[in-house]
């Protein structure tokens, strides 16, 4: 067989694995609660939300354009939305509020720092889905979230964990070297 052979059946095994892993009920509950972060709302930057309920996984708000606007010193106001999960309540559970910020603010009248308030909690929001999708991948990519029929990772002895990390470091040599090999301008191609 060739190697294009081998990657497809590494990857397919992966595919296998991930699938199979993750279709228990604390590995479910932990994508959604990964669902949940990348469904958080950006910062409104000219608006103040309010937040009306959670359904499923999406955050259900709405936005007064209206209240925004401060009468001192003409500015105005924006909605940073803070998602979280509550692991201590009972149940444990998904959880949002909204922090009023100033987004319109100026420091002397010319440097808008509440602008640059704003960037900065776009890309603090940005990264923190990015976390939340990474972490979803690296979920199916490898036995870190394993559940099957309630045994987690932990509850594995040391043989059966071995043989687990043994078939994922098995498949995953082909899907490197396949990698490798067409990456590589030095090796070649396939």
């Amino acid at each position: 067989m060739n190697l294009i052979t081998w990657f497809l059946v590494g990857l397919f095994i992966i595919i296998i694995l991930g699938i199979v892993g993750n279709t228990g009920q604390s590995s479910v509950a932990n994508i959604e609660r990964q669902i949940f972060f990348i469904n958080c709302p950006a910062p409104i930057y000219h608006g103040v939300a309010t937040i009306n309920s959670i359904e499923g996984l999406a955050l259900n708000y709405t936005v007064d354009y209206g209240a925004s606007t401060q009468d001192f010193q003409n500015t105005f106001n924006g909605t940073y939305f803070l998602c979280t999960f509550d692991p201590l309540s009972a149940p444990p559970g998904l959880g949002a509020s909204t922090i009023i910020k100033a987004y319109g603010d100026t420091l002397f009248g010319f440097i808008p720092v509440g602008w640059l308030g704003y960037v900065s909690d776009w890309l603090t929001h940005g990264f923190q889905q990015l976390q939340a999708l990474t972490t979803i991948i690296f979920f199916f990519v490898t036995p870190s979230n394993f559940d099957i029929m309630g045994f987690t990772i932990d509850d594995l002895d040391g043989i059966a964990l071995i043989i687990m990390v043994t078939i994922y470091v098995f498949c995953y040599i082909p899907v490197v070297i396949f990698i490798y090999k067409a990456i590589s301008p030095f090796v070649g191609g396939f």
